[in-house]
């Protein structure tokens, strides 16, 4: 892997243009999932389609065999419908900024990981997640 690639995850928000395909920031995320100092804790990125603060943006996390979705696209915020976790879940960038995520968000790690693939690749809210409201 190149440095470029390795270091493509250096930032807390990701835009797509930006990155390498979606097989390359996948290994990269579950990389970073492996070094995780904290097992209760997930690590998260928000990877958005544009610059604009409006635009598409997913946020995704990783922790161990779950992870965590959220959907914003400057007039809607989502949330998987099937999310697993009961309760708030603590997830931090790589920067050590805490995002205490609500319940709903996590989902197996798999499905994670296929709907980052889809949004990468269409730059669309991913279809493979059924999305309700995000909770407060």
């Amino acid at each position: 892997m190149s440095t470029a690639q390795s270091d493509a995850l250096d930032h807390e928000e990701l835009v797509l243009a930006a990155l390498p395909g979606p097989d390359v920031v996948i290994q990269l995320l579950s990389e970073h999932d492996r070094r995780r100092a904290n097992p209760a804790a997930g690590l998260c990125w928000w990877f958005q389609s544009s610059e604009s603060a409006d635009g598409p943006t997913l946020l995704v996390g990783v922790r161990g065999e779950v992870g965590a979705l959220e959907w914003f696209d400057g007039a809607e915020a989502a949330a998987p419908v099937a999310g697993t976790n009961a309760t708030r879940v603590d997830y931090f960038t790589r920067w050590g900024h805490h995002n205490d995520l609500p319940p709903g968000v996590e989902l197996p790690i798999e499905r994670i990981y296929a709907a980052l693939s889809e949004f990468m690749t269409t730059e669309q809210r991913p279809a493979c997640v059924v999305w309700g409201p995000l909770s407060a």
